[in-house]
């Protein structure tokens, strides 16, 4: 009997002290930074606490602001490397992998499934080809976030005001500019005052896309092979010139908002909401936003907000900034203790199930689904999650985007807002765009100069804009400019490399 109740102590302890001992091994706590302004609480807390108990990770959110890459400067040259950086741009990403700022995952990221698929999914690309854009020297020390989006750029317009001014939605540059005309001049929200702008931007001087389009161009430094044959250096060319002509002229006669170049994205949406001007152009959820975040339906009409195409220029040409397939990058810092657990927390939101949880909360409270695969989204219906609860945003542990999973949610919701993200996702499914003929391409004179060349370029458009500089008798010292500060290093050894991945001679118009 002795014998049997030592036996049995025996086997209860060890049942006892095996779940113990797994009981108590501690989450892996990751330092995650990113721009972000998405509030973090309760229900926020509920998906940190869900990936947590999940798969063992617990993700220390530090969130970036607009001066994001500042911040993420000191964090790096203080030598307090983070764990995991997303939501950087390539000219970033790139710089700091040259200088060994990030951990290789050439050796991992192979092992990882959902990872894997995700760099699959769009169509035309392998997760070869995306993971190129992330290696330095054979070595690869990134994940990018992919998107299926031909551009994210949306132009939208008050439908209200088309009404009181007596005009239809435009389609041509010239009808563009009388509606903005129209939406200065003629009180098109009626109450009496000369209180409003043609059209303004949440996205700086990218917001002018559509009308550079309009002439050819984009507002940023990209390349286009003409129609002879030769790579035209956008940021120098004619088209690029008549376009800063155009602005300068519709700016001079008051007809953008002179705010725009220097307001927030939350200020721009503000003055949405305030009826300041009638057309902009914003992120692809902007008008959708301003709508559920913003609270425009509690002082503007409902269904008063639609997105529209692009403006086509007099010779048939319209178009905008065509989206990265690489829209921007994830790493992990190079000297992180913790490797593993970030890799796994990247797996795990790379799949359906991770990417709704990060994107929408815990599965049951704020969505569901059944057997078939249909998903139920609660607080993006009525604003309230299972238990009632008020809900508004969600999303601030989603540190990129995985556009076909969050497509799955959005026709739910039969609502103002949800119309208009479900407009944007079809203008952007196949609205014109100009794509850069050396997209995914770097050199080391790319890494060391293009920060700064981009800078100069919005800086000097700006000042043409507003009449600052002349484009009669500051054009050519712009160009020189642009050339000995990097530009001319950057565009050959960019050339050089396309010619060398593609067997080509192409030389400069």
């Amino acid at each position: 009997m002795k014998k049997y109740l030592a036996l049995l102590i025996a086997m209860l302890m060890a049942l006892t002290l095996l779940p113990a001992a797994v009981a108590e091994e501690e989450p892996v706590t990751v330092d995650m930074f990113y721009v972000s302004s998405r509030p973090m609480n309760e229900f926020t807390d509920m998906t940190r606490a869900y990936v947590r108990d999940t798969i063992g990770v617990d993700m220390n959110l530090i969130q970036g602001g607009d001066n994001w890459k500042q911040q993420l400067a000191l964090f790096i040259t203080g030598g307090d490397i983070l764990d995991l950086m997303a939501f950087m741009d390539a000219s970033t990403f790139q710089g700091y992998a040259a200088e060994g700022a990030f951990y290789d995952i050439t050796d991992l990221v192979g092992q990882y499934e959902n990872i894997q698929a995700y760099l699959s999914s769009v169509q035309g690309y392998t997760a070869e080809d995306m993971l190129a854009r992330t290696t330095v020297d054979g070595a690869i020390y990134g994940i990018p976030s992919v998107t299926t989006a031909r551009s994210y750029y949306s132009l939208n317009i008050r439908t209200d005001w088309l009404k009181n001014v007596g005009l239809e939605i435009p389609s041509t540059l010239d009808e563009f500019t009388e509606v903005m005309r129209a939406f200065k001049n003629n009180d098109p929200d009626q109450d009496q005052k000369d209180d409003t702008y043609g059209f303004s931007g949440a996205q700086g001087y990218n917001s002018l896309t559509p009308f550079f389009g309009a002439f050819g161009a984009r507002p940023d430094q990209c390349y286009f092979l003409s129609e002879d044959g030769k790579v035209v250096t956008n940021v120098l060319s004619e088209d690029y010139k008549a376009a800063l002509q155009y602005i300068r002229d519709v700016y001079a006669e008051g007809l953008i908002d002179p705010e725009m170049f220097t307001a927030t994205y939350q200020q721009t949406q503000e003055k949405v909401v305030r009826g300041e001007f009638g057309l902009w152009t914003g992120w692809w959820s902007a008008t959708g936003n301003v709508v559920f975040r913003f609270g425009y339906t509690d002082t503007n009409p409902e269904d008063s907000l639609t997105v529209i195409d692009p403006p086509v220029g007099a010779d048939g040409k319209t178009g905008v900034i065509a989206q990265d397939p690489c829209e921007s990058y994830m790493a992990i810092g190079y000297d992180c203790e913790n490797v593993d657990a970030v890799m796994k927390l990247i797996d795990f939101a790379c799949s359906t199930e991770g990417h709704l949880t990060l994107m929408y909360g815990v599965e049951g409270q704020f969505w569901t689904r059944d057997a078939d695969g249909n998903i139920d989204w609660y607080f993006g219906i009525d604003g309230k999650d299972k238990e009632g609860n008020e809900v508004s945003d969600m999303q601030a542990y989603r540190f990129f985007y995985n556009i076909p999973v969050e497509n799955m949610v959005r026709p739910l919701s039969d609502n103002f807002a949800s119309r208009l993200y479900q407009k944007s996702i079809e203008v952007y499914t196949d609205v014109a765009v100009y794509p850069d003929l050396f997209l995914g391409l770097t050199s080391s004179d790319f890494v060391n100069y293009n920060s700064d060349l981009e800078s100069y370029v919005k800086e000097a458009g700006i000042k043409f804009i507003t009449g600052e500089t002349s484009l009669d008798t500051d054009w050519d010292s712009y160009v020189n400019t642009y050339l000995s500060m990097g530009g001319e290093a950057v565009r050959t050894s960019l050339l050089e490399a396309y010619n060398n991945a593609n067997g080509t001679s192409l030389v400069f118009e």
